[in-house]
Parts: C-alpha cells; structure tokens; sequence
C-alpha cells in the first residue's frame, strides 16, 4: 500500500496532475496526502492543509474513540488510545 500510494503520487505530481485519494487509514493519508478533508456525522466537514485538519481532537471526534499521536520516522502515526 505504502509503495502503490507513493507511486500514484509521485507520477501525478510529474504529469502535473491532482490525485483523489479516498483512504480510511488515516496513518496512509497522513503520509501521502495533502490536503485532508474529515467528514464528519450530521454532514459536518473539516478541510485544509493536513497538518491543520488531522490531530488527536479531530480524529478522536471523527472515529468516536479515543485517539492519539505517537512520533514516527516520517511523522506521527495515530493509533487507538
């Protein structure tokens, strides 16, 4: 998965193209996606820059269960808390 992603993103960004990922793997989408767009119950929606949109109180709210950030090599990973 990780290989697959990287290639899809690294051909788009040569052929100057956009990709639409729809991922729920956050841990997936915070490594080869920017930006991010959370969508929520009741139709509510959080977009941007996915260093502004995904932290603990977003995805805690997004899954409905506590989550929480542990620092990787390629930045954090979000995993149940």
């Amino acid at each position: 998965q990780v290989a697959l992603l990287g290639q899809l993103r690294e051909q788009a960004k040569a052929d100057g193209n956009a990709l639409l990922m729809v991922l729920h793997d956050v841990n997936l989408a915070a490594r080869h996606c920017d930006p991010a767009l959370l969508l929520f119950d009741g139709g509510e929606h959080a977009s941007g820059p996915l260093t502004d949109v995904v932290d603990e109180a977003a995805l805690t709210r997004l899954y409905d269960h506590p989550v929480v950030a542990v620092d990787g090599p390629t930045g954090p990973a979000w995993l149940p808390g």
